[in-house]
């Protein structure tokens, strides 16, 4: 069902007070859609991952190899969700947030006329 506003009445439970775009540590929880058990199993009280839960951890470590102002902290995949704490630091000096991947770049080459895109070699993507 689409969200409609006349009969979903979601409040926000943000903080009005509070700036989101400062430097803070957030908690994040991801849930898999109909809580599905996508990630893994619990056997004897482990996690055994499923390719889609090594996906999610793999992904979520190099998250902190390709963002320089990100720092992880504390996370956990379940069989239907993930949890993680996340240090966030503003950029210094008022720059935007940086990449420390090369950004896609658009390359018209010879390959009729198709225009490819690459990433930077360092990105590992």
């Amino acid at each position: 069902m689409p969200y409609d506003s006349n009969i979903h009445h979601r409040r926000s439970i943000r903080l009005k007070t509070h700036d989101y775009a400062g430097d803070g540590v957030y908690y994040i929880t991801l849930v898999t859609k109909n809580r599905r058990r996508l990630f893994g199993t619990v056997v004897n009280g482990r996690m055994v991952l499923s390719d889609a839960g090594q996906i999610v951890c793999d992904e979520w470590l190099k998250s902190a190899e390709i963002l320089n102002e990100i720092a992880l902290d504390e996370w956990v995949v379940m069989p239907e969700h993930f949890h993680a704490l996340v240090s966030i630091r503003a950029p210094k000096d008022n720059r935007p947030y940086t990449n420390k991947c090369d950004p896609p770049v658009a390359k018209r080459g010879d390959n009729g006329g198709r225009t490819q895109i690459s990433r930077g070699a360092d990105c590992g993507l």
